[in-house]
């Protein structure tokens, strides 16, 4: 029974240490996520400026680098947002975005938090 206790409290030592380094990874993907994000809305900013100054005579080819610019900024968008889909949970056929990593995140903090915490219980229990 001892040695039991002592690989629950070993292990809930190892959880910890997973628990916290996972929550500074979510706080750095959070801080670049917020860097991404206000770095597009600057870009895209930008963009709209120079698609209001665009006055070549050819207007197919002042078209033709808009979208094209657009395009690049919804891929960018995409990337650190998501589509308003997101593919389901384990489908790795197309690269999850960095909101959808970070959700990944949580889920895992959850499951260790909450098995740390079955943990705890299992060793109060055999200390009575």
């Amino acid at each position: 029974m001892k040695s039991l206790k002592n690989k629950l409290s070993d292990d809930n030592k190892k959880s910890q240490n997973q628990i916290s380094l996972m929550k500074r990874n979510y706080e750095d993907l959070q801080k670049e996520i917020d860097d991404l994000n206000n770095k597009l809305a600057k870009v895209k900013d930008e963009a709209g400026a120079l698609a209001k100054r665009l006055d070549n005579e050819d207007k197919e080819k002042d078209n033709d680098l808009k979208n094209g610019v657009e395009a690049k900024l919804n891929e960018c968008d995409s990337d650190i947002n998501g589509h308003k889909t997101e593919p389901a949970a384990g489908d790795k056929s197309t690269p999850a975005s960095l909101q959808a990593r970070k959700k990944e995140i949580i889920a895992a903090i959850n499951k260790m938090v909450n098995q740390f915490n079955e943990n705890n219980k299992l060793i109060k229990e055999s200390n009575k």
